[in-house]
This record gives structure tokens, C-alpha cells and sequence, in this order.
């Protein structure tokens, strides 16, 4: 950082306005919010790929649990199954 202020132009430099403590909260405030921008984008990836992955239930269930969308009634599977292997049989 201290490298990148010694970049800079020789007016910038003499800028009263302008002083190494403004710039690097500059550039702190900067990799904050690009930190935070990758966080997110990865969190969306990440739950893009569960949606594509897990059945609607059990994805409901999952972001239930760790306090995500509020829980909506979930269909038993093991009745379904049992109901659509009788279908089979018959």
C-alpha cells in the first residue's frame, strides 16, 4: 500500500487533503466490500447448486434449519413411496 502511495503523482502527493491514513482506509473500506461481494456471490453459488441438487423438500428443510426461509409443510416420503409402489404393483 505504502508503495502504491509512493506512486502517486507528486501534486497528489502534496495535496494536503490527501494523506497516507485517507488512503489506506481508502483501500481498506475497498477490500471490505469486495470481501463481502465475493462472500455473497459464493453464498449464491452455493445455494443455486443445492437448489439444482436436493429435492424442493428437503432443501426447504435444509434452509429451515440453519434459519434461512421460514419451514413450509413438508410431503411424508415415505408414505408417497409407499402409495406409488402400491400404484406400481396394482
Amino acid at each position: 500500500m505504502a508503495e502504491r502511495f509512493s506512486q502517486l503523482s507528486d501534486i497528489e502527493k502534496r495535496k494536503k487533503s490527501y494523506n497516507l491514513s485517507k488512503f489506506l482506509a481508502k483501500k481498506m473500506s475497498k477490500d471490505k466490500k469486495d470481501n463481502f461481494n465475493k462472500f455473497t456471490l459464493k453464498l449464491l453459488e452455493m445455494e443455486y447448486s443445492l437448489e439444482r441438487r436436493l429435492p424442493k423438500d428437503r432443501l426447504q428443510l435444509l434452509l429451515s434449519n440453519c434459519g434461512g426461509i421460514p419451514p413450509k409443510p413438508l410431503i411424508n416420503l415415505s408414505t408417497s413411496l409407499v402409495e406409488d409402489h402400491s400404484h406400481n404393483n396394482g
